[in-house]
């Protein structure tokens, strides 16, 4: 009975294959803090976080440097790409286990519903705090709204997004001091 416990215990250690942490560089960019405002003076600007955990800014402006994803959130590997190559100024560098701690929270964040825009200010602008998911089979990621603020407030309802969200908060806060 002991070796078909330790057994057991040994193919279940070994079959725990968490896929996003084993191949985080598969993937170039995973988190986005994005403020947009077009009311009176333009602002586009923002934070991308890539797969080694550097923190790079950017400051655009106007509406036409950045590419945006489509209506069902996504967007091609080229264009993040060429986001990212917009990113100006490293910021700071999220350690690997906290940057492979949050990464593994996206695919439940996916999974949240998200609440009905609500309408908040006026002339505020939005600011986005997003999570992206890669497929390599079509070579695209899919845009992960964890909170939306500003002008129209969206909310994802799962606590893995809250929780990245309150992360990528924290970190958008700590840079602007």
């Amino acid at each position: 009975m002991k070796k078909w416990l330790a057994f057991a215990l040994l193919i279940g250690l070994f079959s725990c294959n968490n896929e996003i942490n084993t191949n985080i560089k598969q993937q170039k960019v995973y988190f986005e803090v994005h403020h947009a405002n077009f009311a009176w003076i333009v602002y586009n600007n923002g934070i991308m976080i890539d797969s080694a955990g550097n923190v790079k800014s950017f400051d655009l402006k106007s509406i036409n440097e950045w590419e945006y994803p489509d209506d069902k959130g996504k967007i091609s590997a080229e264009a993040i790409a060429n986001n990212y190559k917009r990113c100006t100024s490293l910021l700071t560098k999220i350690d690997m286990d906290s940057l492979k701690y949050y990464v593994n929270k996206i695919s439940k964040a996916a999974k949240g519903t998200l609440s009905k825009p609500e309408s908040i200010m006026a002339d505020a602008g939005i600011t986005e705090y997003i999570a992206y998911i890669y497929d390599s089979k079509t070579n695209l990621y899919q845009k992960v709204l964890l909170f939306q603020w500003g002008d129209n407030q969206i909310t994802n309802k799962s606590k893995e997004a809250d929780e990245i969200y309150r992360w990528l908060y924290r970190i958008s806060q700590n840079i602007k001091k």
